[in-house]
């Protein structure tokens, strides 16, 4: 049972490398990803604010 785990765990560790060396977001932006994952309701706030003013701009054209 524990060889087994320990299988497992190393295949989690494998995948969980591959995630992180092949990134969708470079590395350089990891601050701004963290903001947004620590303040998501913020964030989506003021993009429904921005989105529903544009949006409301755009029918006025």
């Amino acid at each position: 049972m524990t060889n087994d785990f320990l299988k497992q765990l190393q295949n989690e560790a494998k995948q969980q490398q591959k995630l992180y060396s092949s990134r969708i977001i470079p590395q350089p932006f990891d601050p701004l990803t963290s903001f947004i994952g620590e303040h998501t309701f913020v964030v989506l706030s003021v993009l429904s604010v921005l989105s529903a003013i544009i949006v409301e701009l755009v029918k006025r054209v």
